[in-house]
């Protein structure tokens, strides 16, 4: 099952550095299982992630503002083969999926500590 996620950083293109905002799709890695009665069992697959859009902004010292600008074509292809970048999304993905584990966790003990109550 897929996630759609965001996520912002910097790229450098030449002698540029530009701030990119990619949203993309995740699949987390899943391990090979054994085999059944039923079933001879399943490989493992890899991480996989499949990029849907990317958008670029210069920071704007002056107005602090940032305005996107969409990538496609040869840009949009080049900027998704670079390996950094997809290394990146992967282990921001796996951080949003702690994070969001974390966070269930707190909550669930949050309702138990006030069901005591």
């Amino acid at each position: 099952m897929s996630r759609k996620l965001t996520h912002e950083t910097t790229f450098q293109i030449g002698e540029t550095s530009v701030l990119l905002k990619v949203e993309f799709g995740f699949i987390p890695y899943q391990p090979a299982t054994g085999p059944t009665y039923d079933c001879g069992g399943e490989p493992a697959c890899p991480a996989e992630v499949d990029i849907n859009n990317i958008e670029w902004s210069l920071d704007n010292p002056i107005t602090k503002t940032v305005q996107w600008h969409s990538i496609d074509g040869a840009m949009f292809d080049l900027i998704s083969a670079d390996d950094e970048l997809y290394s990146e999304l992967c282990q921001a993905a796996v951080d949003n999926e702690a994070d969001a584990r974390e966070a269930a966790a707190e909550a669930r003990y949050e309702m138990q500590r006030e069901d005591r109550a």
